[in-house]
């Protein structure tokens, strides 16, 4: 049965897989393709097409916590993610031009989806049983939404300032909006719901009490990209360099790249202190 597949292997005349076809495959793990097969590829066991522009299937069984989709895709086929249990946060790379029906649905640990480029269009029932959904970023204007999105939860949708459509959507899909700054990083509520006086003092405001400046002398959500403790003033995040072998070693504390909610790490550097290359 369906249910039952752990291993789906595509040979080099396989066609016609959509992610609808594997809807209710709750104990794949790992999808593989012949390399001859002029249709399909995959990438960590996940399953798209050749050009990599289709993400079709996610596995159900995989544990991994989070997911980065290549910035290449650019269609989310029906059903790709949906009842994956593990998966609490995606992050989608480039522009999507859509997101086919139900694709999280029944993904009940799913609490952030961060899409890094515009979205066109976004399908029925896209994320109708995410009961951990706590929110989403945006790129630009709102996309085109199917009906019946959240059935049990009311998320947060970060959208950008001075982008438009998101207060209509907001009223006839059902979530909540809240405008940031182009380049501002949104603020899961579970983490500050762990600092629950900075809470209280924003007046229970979610939004403002990122803003907050903790004991550490940064803002929450500066913390919160960081790792570190607000309340506590000796908390803060540090940068060492060291020669190892003749090279030049960076490292830093806290190192999160290994989070149930990892961080991505982008190093820049000069060619003299005070140069300006």
């Amino acid at each position: 049965s369906k249910e039952s597949l752990r291993t789906l292997f595509l040979g080099a005349q396989a066609d016609g897989v959509t992610g609808g076809l594997l809807y209710d495959c709750s104990a794949l793990d790992t999808i593989m393709t012949a390399a001859a097969n002029p249709n399909y590829c995959t990438d960590g066991g996940v399953l798209y097409d050749k050009a990599k522009t289709r993400l079709i299937k996610y596995p159900c069984a995989v544990t991994t916590a989070r997911y980065d989709v290549p910035a290449s895709v650019a269609d989310i086929d029906e059903g790709a993610f949906a009842g994956t249990p593990a998966l609490t946060e995606l992050t989608f790379g480039g522009d999507i031009d859509t997101i086919g029906n139900s694709a999280f649905d029944w993904c009940l640990g799913l609490r952030q989806v961060t899409f890094n480029g515009a979205v066109n269009f976004i399908g029925d029932g896209v994320f109708m049983v995410c009961p951990s959904l706590e929110s989403l970023s945006f790129k630009g204007d709102s996309p085109t939404w199917g009906g019946s999105q959240f059935w049990y939860s009311t998320p947060t949708v970060y959208a950008e300032k001075g982008t438009s459509g998101w207060d209509d959507a907001a009223e006839n899909v059902g979530f909540v909006v809240s405008y940031i700054d182009s380049g501002e990083t949104s603020v899961p509520k579970s983490w500050i719901d762990q600092y629950q006086e900075f809470l209280a003092a924003a007046g229970g405001d979610y939004d403002a009490a990122a803003s907050l400046v903790g004991a550490n002398g940064v803002t929450l959500r500066e913390s919160y990209i960081a790792g570190l403790n607000p309340t506590d003033e000796k908390s803060k995040f540090t940068v060492n360099l060291t020669i190892v072998d003749g090279e030049p070693v960076v490292t830093w504390s806290p190192d999160l790249s290994d989070d149930v909610q990892p961080r991505n790490y982008t190093i820049y550097g000069k060619s003299t202190l005070s140069g300006t290359e």
